[in-house]
């Protein structure tokens, strides 16, 4: 079970990308090739989706962005410097020039911005229009590392802020403190897990959540939900 987003992709096809960037993508990001069918639109799991803007999908993207507008749906659109600078729709919720340089970094941005939440941080919405995105890289960091070892002071470093400046930033921003986030998004993940398959041991999902010793994995469970583990599991 990882932690990628699955995010849907419209307009040109995700192989005429360059390839630096589709890599990117796809470490990121678990993607959908829709190519010209919006009505994957209509799904109610689908907030945002990637649009690949090419010349000759214009038809396609006026007809996705008149869905988006009908649906309260937004695109996310990437294009090779052949898009119209003047073209401006509500629908649109980003809109990017491909670049090797800025790649990486517009990607961090869009992946705290718009699906983080959807893959790591389901409980975190009500927080979302708090987190600024100076703090991307902290959450980026705790997600991908939630089964090891997580130390403050490596999310301090990268956001570029001294221990003590992070703490304070990120209480004020998340609404607690990153020691509380850290258990919060492992106990998070517990609870997908446990009712994703019943099958699962719990000592497996004590680890893949970060925790290498259960009976103490249990009671940061129990102190956090009111249950067991076991408990939690047979009441789904």
């Amino acid at each position: 079970m990882d932690n990628l987003a699955t995010v849907c992709w419209l307009g040109a096809p995700l192989n005429h990308c360059p390839p630096y960037f589709a890599t990117m993508l796809e470490k990121r990001f678990r993607i959908i090739d829709c190519q010209q069918d919006t009505a994957i639109l209509s799904d109610k799991e689908v907030r945002y989706c990637f649009f690949f803007f090419r010349p000759q999908y214009v038809q396609c993207l006026n007809s996705a962005l008149m869905m988006c507008q009908n649906l309260d749906k937004h695109l996310i659109v990437i294009h090779a410097n052949d898009m119209d600078s003047n073209f401006v729709n509500s629908a649109i919720a980003d809109c990017y020039q491909l670049s090797p340089r800025t790649a990486k970094e517009w990607l961090d941005q869009v992946e705290i911005k718009y699906f983080l939440d959807l893959a790591q941080h389901p409980s975190l919405r009500k927080y979302q229009g708090n987190i600024d995105l100076e703090l991307a890289p902290a959450l980026l960091y705790v997600s991908e590392n939630i089964k090891t070892e997580i130390k403050e002071e490596n999310a301090a470093n990268l956001c570029h802020y001294s221990v003590t400046y992070f703490s304070k930033v990120f209480r004020k921003k998340v609404g607690m403190c990153f020691r509380d986030y850290v258990t919060h998004q492992r106990i998070s993940l517990a609870k997908r897990m446990l009712t994703h398959n019943d099958n699962t041991k719990i000592a497996y999902i004590a680890y893949q959540c970060g925790y290498h010793d259960v009976s103490y994995f249990s009671r940061i469970f129990k102190k956090k939900t009111g249950t067991t583990p076991a408990a939690y599991r047979q009441s789904y």
